[in-house]
C-alpha cells in the first residue's frame, strides 16, 4: 500500500509542478525545439481525437502514457510510415513485452526527414544543400501494482539542422486499476521532461506536456475518453473521443471512432479539429 500511495503522490506532484513551470499559453508558440515529438502515434489514438492517456495498453504506450506498458497483453508491435507534404516523411516503430511479476518493457524509434533545403548565409546567398532530421530512441518500463500502474520513459533526442544537437528527457505516468466494475479509468502523464536542445548560442526546451485523462466504459461495445492536455509552448488543450465497438467474426471486432481536438480552434478553425477512423 505505501507503494502505491507513493506512485500516487509522484503523478500528483509531476502535474502540480509542471503546472507551475511557466508557458502555456498561445503566447508561447514557437518557444519549444524537436516540435516532431508533437506529432501523434497510432490510427486509434488518432481518430479519438489524442484522448488516450486513460486508453493506452500496447507499444504505443511509449507516446501516450508508459503505464500503459503493462496492460500489453503479451507482445505489442507498431509500424507506421507517414507520408505528409513538401517530402517530409515520418518513421516510426515500437515494440512491447510484458514480463512476470506484472512487469512490462518497451522500445521506440522515431524518425523524421523533410527533404532537401537550400542553405543560405546573413546576405541570403546559397551556401549549398541541407538534409534536415530528427530523430528520437525511447525505452520504457512498466509495473502493475493492482490499484495503479506506473511506468517509466528515458528518450534519446537528436536534431540536425545546419549542425546536429542532442538531448536526453524522460516521461512519466501513472494509470489507475479498473474501477466501478472496470467502466472507469484514469491516466496522468508527464512527457519530455528535462531536455534541452542547443543550436550555437540558442538553446529551447523540448515540448513538455502534461496529460489527465479518462475513459469510460458505458457498455461493452460502447467507449468515451477525454484528455485535458497542458503544452508548454501553447495553450491549453481539450480532447475527446468515442468508440463503436461492432462483432465482426469470433475473436474480431470492427471499430467505428471519432473525436474532437481543440488545439486549432481559434486559429485555423473549429471543424479541423474533428477527426474519424475505422
Amino acid at each position: 500500500m505505501k507503494n502505491r500511495s507513493a506512485a500516487a503522490l509522484a503523478g500528483l506532484l509531476t502535474l502540480t509542478v509542471g503546472l507551475r513551470a511557466g508557458g502555456f499559453s498561445s503566447s508561447a508558440k514557437g518557444t519549444s525545439a524537436a516540435d516532431f515529438l508533437k506529432v501523434g502515434m497510432g490510427a486509434r489514438p488518432l481518430a479519438l481525437g489524442e484522448a488516450y492517456t486513460a486508453l493506452a495498453d500496447d507499444a504505443l504506450a511509449l507516446s501516450w502514457n508508459p503505464a500503459g506498458l503493462a496492460r500489453t497483453p503479451h507482445l505489442s508491435v507498431v509500424l507506421a510510415h507517414t507520408a505528409y507534404l513538401e517530402s517530409i516523411n515520418f518513421e516510426h516503430a515500437a515494440v512491447a513485452l510484458k514480463l512476470p511479476l506484472g512487469l512490462a518493457v518497451g522500445g521506440a524509434l522515431q524518425f523524421q526527414t523533410v527533404g532537401d533545403v537550400t542553405g543560405r548565409d546573413n546576405t541570403g546567398a546559397a551556401t549549398g544543400g541541407l538534409s534536415p532530421k530528427d530523430m528520437a530512441f525511447a525505452l520504457g518500463a512498466a509495473q502493475n501494482l493492482g490499484v495503479l500502474s506506473v511506468g517509466l520513459t528515458g528518450r534519446f533526442v537528436k536534431s540536425e539542422l545546419a549542425d546536429a544537437a542532442d538531448t536526453v528527457a524522460f516521461d512519466a505516468g501513472v494509470l489507475t486499476g479498473p474501477l466501478l466494475g472496470d467502466r472507469v479509468r484514469l491516466g496522468a502523464t508527464a512527457a519530455n521532461l528535462g531536455g534541452k536542445l542547443k543550436f550555437d548560442d540558442a538553446s529551447n526546451p523540448l515540448p513538455v506536456t502534461y496529460r489527465a485523462g479518462a475513459a469510460v466504459r458505458v457498455s461493452p461495445a460502447f467507449l468515451l475518453t477525454g484528455d485535458a492536455i497542458l503544452r508548454r509552448d501553447n495553450k491549453p488543450v481539450a480532447a475527446g473521443g468515442v468508440e463503436w465497438n461492432l462483432p465482426a467474426t469470433s475473436g474480431w471486432t470492427f471499430a467505428v471512432r471519432g473525436g474532437y481536438n481543440t488545439r486549432t480552434a481559434g486559429d485555423v478553425g473549429g471543424l479541423t479539429g474533428l477527426s474519424a477512423g475505422l
